[in-house]
């Protein structure tokens, strides 16, 4: 048997050559055009899922190709290729379920096709497949075609209507080669299935389940035409039963609490938990406070014990009215004291002397030209004497009192001369 070097594309299978059983190694791609024309000892061909390609009369003239046993609705197949068309008058055809690649030329011969289903799973359609099929007008192209080849639709003009299960987007993917136009601008109809319906899924198979944070995939399968689509399963979000403490917190420091999803386990949120501050008991004197020294009392945390400590002021001394203890005089201190009722501490004081009372200045001597005069004056209550000494009259001081002593009793004589006077004439008036 005659191979490509890579061993992908089987050229030749000899004619003559005596085996009746003959399977194509799995990885061949390609069967080139004739490889098998005219082998007539072979009675059954087994294709791998690896061919993608078969060429125009690959199986002509050989036992499967005639064995009425391949044939289903007019055309004939080897496994899962469609190689030829049988019924060269058909009008329509629905290719078999399961066909993976159409074979090239397989329908040249049929020329009053009017309309073609091809079913889901089919990869690829072969060069001229269906070349010159004047009169074909609807076409049924499942979304798992990959490839339509050069010339497969060539000469088709009656097509009008393709009807595709897949997207706008899907179709974009297909490679589609040249003189393909009569198919490419046709009126193309998405999402549809046979007979251009709405396709009917009624079964799912999920091929990714959804979690709490990523989307699933499910495929679902048209029960007419067997075409698959994928579809999203929003993801189901977290499911949490509520928080729980991780961290409890205390009277100083905060604790935390979380919520974790009991699906995946991941943790959704944290939150903090103040701390609760200190819840103290009530205040307990532990130091008295004295007249001089400070006191102290305490309070306890019920929950940390923790003590609070705050200082007692001092109470004070509380005395007793003051006593004179030494009497104070004139010119001497005196004292007094008190003492504390609480603590028994004493406080004395000095009192402050009364100092001397005087009474107004005495002369006791005055002065004259020749001596000093004196002046006293005397404490009322101790008797104590201050003497004052007072100078000498100056001559001029002299003259001057003695002038102001004359003229005085000189002032005296006149007016007693006058008041006489007077009297006698107020004597005589009367008279």
């Amino acid at each position: 048997v005659l191979f490509s070097k890579n061993m992908t594309v089987l050229v030749r299978y000899p004619s003559n050559k005596s085996n009746m059983m003959y399977a194509v190694p799995d990885g061949v791609k390609e069967i080139d055009k004739g490889a098998f024309q005219a082998a007539w000892n072979l009675l059954d061909i087994t294709l791998p899922d690896s061919i993608t390609k078969i060429g125009f009369n690959a199986f002509f003239m050989t036992v499967p190709f005639n064995d009425s046993s391949n044939v289903y609705d007019g055309c004939i197949y080897l496994g899962n290729y469609l190689i030829d068309v049988k019924n060269e008058n058909m009008t329509s055809c629905v290719v078999k379920d399961g066909t993976r690649v159409i074979a090239d030329g397989a329908f040249i011969s049929a020329r009053n096709l009017k309309q073609v289903t091809l079913p889901e799973g089919l990869l690829q359609i072969g060069d001229s497949a269906f070349s010159w099929c004047g009169s074909l007008k609807i076409v049924y192209i499942p979304k798992s075609v990959k490839k339509i080849e050069n010339s497969a639709f060539y000469d088709c003009n009656a097509i009008h209507t393709v009807f595709y299960s897949g997207t706008n987007a899907d179709r974009n993917k297909i490679t589609i080669g040249a003189q393909n136009n009569s198919l490419t601008k046709a009126n193309w109809k998405y999402n549809t299935c046979y007979g251009g319906k709405d396709h009917s899924f009624v079964s799912s198979l999920i091929i990714q389940n959804a979690t709490c944070t990523e989307d699933g995939k499910k495929e679902m399968t048209c029960s007419v035409c067997n075409v698959v689509t994928t579809e999203k399963i929003v993801a189901t979000g977290h499911e949490c039963e509520g928080w729980s403490q991780t961290k409890p917190s205390t009277c100083t420091e905060d604790g935390n609490k979380e919520m974790t999803c009991s699906v995946c386990n991941v943790i959704v949120a944290t939150e903090k938990i103040a701390a609760t501050g200190h819840e103290y008991g009530a205040w307990s004197q532990t130091k008295t406070p004295t007249c001089v020294s400070t006191g102290e009392e305490e309070r306890i945390c019920i929950n940390c014990r923790d003590v609070e400590i705050r200082i007692i002021d001092v109470t004070g001394h509380v005395w007793t009215p003051w006593t004179v203890v030494i009497e104070t005089s004139c010119e001497d201190v005196g004292v007094k004291k008190r003492s504390c009722v609480l603590c028994s501490g004493l406080e004395a004081q000095n009192i402050e002397p009364t100092g001397h009372a005087y009474g107004e200045r005495q002369t006791v001597k005055k002065s004259t030209l020749t001596e000093t005069g004196l002046e006293q004056i005397v404490c009322e209550h101790c008797g104590t004497v201050e003497n004052f000494t007072l100078e000498k009259i100056s001559p001029d001081e002299y003259m001057g009192v003695y002038i102001g002593a004359t003229i005085a009793i000189l002032a005296v004589v006149v007016v007693c001369v006058i008041i006489k006077k007077k009297k006698e004439r107020s004597d005589f008036d009367t008279i």
